[in-house]
C-alpha cells in the first residue's frame, strides 16, 4: 500500500501544480518572465513526474496535442502545450536510449516509415539551411512555423517508439480520455461569453480525442464476449449526438469530420454499412424536417450546414446574430486566394521550396507588387496558408509533400488491415481510437492547418506505425486472444 501511495504522489503533486499554473494564467497574475521563472524552478519536478509516468508517455503525447492550450513565448510567438510535452518526452526517450541501451527499432519492420524518413531529411536540411529567426526581434522571421514542421519529424519517431513498446491497458486509454475531458472543460471555460458561444466550439480538438475513444469503446463492449454490453440504442444515440453537435459549429468542416470519424471506427468493427445508412437517413430526415419547419436553416446552423443546402435556404441575418458571418457553401474566395499565392511560390521553386524564413522588407516589397490580395499575401508570408500540406510544399518543395502523402497512405492502409483483422479486444479498441482521431486532425491540417496540425498528424501516424509493429509482435507471441 505504501508503494502505491508513493507512486501516486508525483501524480497528485503534478495535478496540483498544473491547476495552480492554469489558475494563475487565467487570472492574468503573471507576466511571461514570471511564468518562465516558475516553470524553470519546477522543471526538475516536471521531469520527475514524467519519469514516474513512463508507461503513459504515449497517452500524454497524444492527449496533450489535442489540448489547444497555448503559451506566449517572445521568440516563437506561441507554443502549444502539445509541442512542449512531446519535446520533453522526446528528450527523455533519447536519454533513455543512450543510457539504458534499449532495444533498437528496426526500420524494416515499420511499414511506411521510409517516405517519412526521407521527408524528414528534406525538412531538417531546409531548416538548417534557412536558419529561420524570430520576426519579433527584427531581421529574419519564420521560426514560429518552422519548429513545428522540423520537430514533427522527431515527434513521429518518438510516437513510433512509444507505441512499439506500449501494450494498451484501460489505464492508458482512461488517461487519454481524462486529459481530453480536462482539455474540453478548459476550452469551454474560456469560451464562456466568447465570440461564437459554447455550442459552436463543442466539437473541436479535445472532442476529437474523446469522441473516437468513447465510440470505439462502445463498439468494443458491444461485441466483447464478456462483461457489460451496451445496447444498440445507446450506441446509435452516441452517434446521433456526434452528428447533431457539429451542426451548431462555427465551421463548415466539422460535420464531415464527425461523419468520417464515425465511419472509420464503425468499419474497423465491421459495421460501416449500418453506420453509413444511419448517417444518410439522419441527414436527410433531419435537414428535411428543419427546412419544412422553418423554410430555411436557422442562423445557428447556417454556416455548418451551408454545404448541404442551396444558397437561398441560408438565413444570413440569423447567422449574423451569432457572429457567423463567414463564407458559406462550397466556394471560398479566401482559400482560393491563399492557394493561388501558395502555388505561385511553389512554381518559383518546386523542388527545394522557398524556405521557412522571411523578413519584413520582403513583405513590404511583395505587397508593393500585389495590391489585390493583401491579407492573403501577409498570411502566406508568415506561413499561414490554412493548409499545412500546401505550406509544406511551399517551404520544402513538392517532393517533401509527395513523400508525406505516400507515407500517410501507406501507414494508414496497412494499419487498417491489421486492426480490422483483430477480434474485439483492448488492442482493437485502442487501434480504432487512433484511426478515429486521425480523421479530424487530418481534415484540420488540410482545411485550416498550420504547423502544429502537421506535427499532430505526424504524432498520430507515428503511433499507428509503431502500434502496427507491436501488433505484429503480439501475433507472433500469441499475446492477443482470439
Amino acid at each position: 500500500m505504501m508503494g502505491v501511495r508513493f507512486k501516486l504522489l508525483p501524480v497528485i503533486i503534478g495535478y496540483v501544480l498544473a491547476c495552480l499554473y492554469f489558475a494563475i494564467q487565467l487570472a492574468g497574475g503573471l507576466s511571461f518572465m514570471g511564468a518562465a521563472k516558475i516553470m524553470l524552478i519546477l522543471m526538475p519536478m516536471v521531469l520527475g513526474l514524467l519519469l514516474s509516468l513512463r508507461t503513459y508517455w504515449l497517452s500524454l503525447v497524444l492527449a496533450c496535442c489535442m489540448w489547444n492550450y497555448r503559451l506566449n513565448f517572445p521568440l516563437f510567438d506561441i507554443l502549444f502545450l502539445g509541442f512542449i510535452v512531446a519535446f520533453l518526452i522526446f528528450i527523455l526517450v533519447l536519454g533513455e536510449a543512450c543510457i539504458n541501451k534499449v532495444q533498437p527499432v528496426h526500420i524494416r519492420e515499420m511499414a511506411g516509415v521510409w517516405p517519412i524518413l526521407a521527408m524528414g531529411v528534406i525538412i531538417c536540411g531546409r531548416f538548417l539551411y534557412d536558419r529561420p529567426g524570430s520576426a519579433r526581434i527584427g531581421g529574419v522571421g519564420g521560426i514560429g512555423q518552422a519548429i513545428y514542421y522540423a520537430f514533427g519529424v522527431f515527434a513521429f519517431w518518438t510516437a513510433l517508439i512509444l507505441a512499439r513498446r506500449t501494450r494498451p491497458t484501460r489505464g492508458i486509454i482512461g488517461l487519454m480520455m481524462g486529459i481530453g475531458l480536462i482539455a474540453f472543460t478548459h476550452q469551454q471555460y474560456l469560451n464562456i461569453g466568447g465570440e461564437y458561444g459554447l455550442l459552436a466550439t463543442f466539437f473541436e480538438r479535445p472532442m476529437w480525442l474523446v469522441a473516437p475513444v468513447v465510440l470505439a469503446g462502445l463498439y468494443y463492449k458491444r461485441f466483447a464476449l464478456s462483461g457489460w454490453r451496451p445496447s444498440w440504442f445507446l450506441l446509435y444515440g452516441v452517434i446521433l449526438f456526434l452528428l447533431v453537435i457539429p451542426c451548431f459549429s462555427a465551421f463548415r468542416s466539422r460535420l464531415y469530420f464527425a461523419a468520417t470519424m464515425i465511419l472509420v471506427v464503425a468499419y474497423v468493427f465491421r459495421q460501416s454499412k449500418k453506420a453509413l445508412v444511419y448517417i444518410l437517413v439522419i441527414g436527410v430526415l433531419g435537414i428535411g424536417a428543419i427546412l419544412l419547419g422553418y423554410g430555411h436553416l436557422p442562423g445557428r446552423m447556417g454556416r455548418a450546414l451551408s454545404t448541404l443546402v442551396s444558397a437561398d435556404r441560408i438565413d444570413r441575418s440569423g447567422m449574423a446574430e451569432y457572429n457567423l458571418s463567414g463564407e458559406v457553401g462550397w466556394e471560398s474566395g479566401f482559400r482560393a486566394a491563399m492557394n493561388k499565392v501558395g502555388w505561385r511560390k511553389i512554381m518559383s521553386s518546386p523542388i527545394i521550396g522557398v524556405g521557412f524564413n522571411f523578413s519584413f522588407e520582403e513583405i513590404i516589397t511583395q505587397l508593393s507588387f500585389e495590391r489585390t490580395n493583401l491579407e492573403s499575401e501577409v498570411l502566406a508570408m508568415g506561413g499561414g496558408y490554412h493548409d499545412a500540406l500546401l505550406a509544406l510544399a511551399v517551404f520544402c518543395g513538392l517532393p517533401a509533400a509527395f513523400l508525406f502523402v505516400i507515407g500517410y497512405v501507406w501507414i494508414v492502409w496497412l494499419f487498417v488491415g491489421k486492426i480490422y483483422a483483430l477480434s474485439p479486444s483492448l488492442e482493437k479498441w485502442f487501434g480504432a481510437s487512433l484511426l478515429g482521431i486521425l480523421m479530424p486532425v487530418t481534415g484540420q491540417m488540410l482545411m485550416n492547418g498550420v504547423g502544429h496540425d502537421f506535427m499532430t498528424v505526424c504524432i498520430v501516424l507515428g503511433a499507428m506505425s509503431g502500434y502496427g509493429g507491436y501488433l505484429k509482435q503480439c501475433v507472433r507471441t500469441s499475446l492477443i486472444a482470439e
